[in-house]
C-alpha cells in the first residue's frame, strides 16, 4: 500500500530552493529528448518500471546535504504525473538507484555523486525495514565485520 506520508515532512518544492535550477533541454551534459521539451526548454524524462508504472517529468539539478556527508550538486527528475504502480501508494517521492544507461536523460545515480564528491569507498547498502531503514554510503563491507554475506544460488 505504498509508504505512509509523514505530518511533518515537506515535498521539494524546485521553486523555493535557492540553487535548484532545471536542466535545459539543449543540454550537452544529459541526453535530453530534444523533441519532447517540458514547457518547451527542460530537459523530459519519461521512466518506465518492470511492474508497469510510469513516470514522466522533467530533470533538474540541486545542491544536497546528505547527513555527515558535504553537499553536493545532485540530478534528478521532478515528476510531473504517474502511471500504474505508482498512482495513489502514499508514496511521495522516488529516488532511482539506476545506472545512466537505464535513465530516460542519461542521468546517474545520487548515491554515486555523493561518494565521489566525498571521495568514498564505492559501495551502498539499503535495508528496508519498518523499524530502522538504513541507507550506509561508502562503507567498506568486504572489512566491516557486522556484515554476513550468504551466497545466493
Amino acid at each position: 500500500n505504498g509508504c505512509p506520508k509523514a505530518s511533518n515532512v515537506s515535498l521539494y518544492a524546485c521553486s523555493k530552493s535557492k540553487t535548484c535550477s532545471p536542466i535545459d533541454c539543449q543540454s550537452d551534459e544529459f541526453d535530453c529528448d530534444v523533441n519532447n521539451c517540458w514547457n518547451d526548454n527542460y530537459c523530459p524524462f519519461d521512466e518506465e518500471y518492470g511492474g508497469g508504472g510510469s513516470m514522466q517529468g522533467y530533470a533538474t539539478q540541486d545542491i544536497l546535504t546528505l547527513g555527515p556527508y558535504k553537499p553536493a550538486r545532485v540530478s534528478f527528475g521532478l515528476i510531473m504525473s504517474a502511471h500504474g504502480a505508482f498512482e495513489d501508494t502514499g508514496v511521495d517521492g522516488c529516488w532511482g538507484f539506476a545506472y545512466d544507461q537505464l535513465s530516460s536523460w542519461g542521468s546517474g545515480p545520487i548515491v554515486d555523486t555523493i561518494i565521489n564528491e566525498n571521495q568514498l569507498y564505492d559501495a551502498f547498502g539499503l535495508c528496508l525495514n519498518q523499524d530502522k531503514p538504513t541507507l550506509e554510503i561508502g562503507t567498506a563491507y568486504s572489512t566491516n565485520s557486522q556484515f554476513q554475506w550468504t551466497t545466493i544460488t
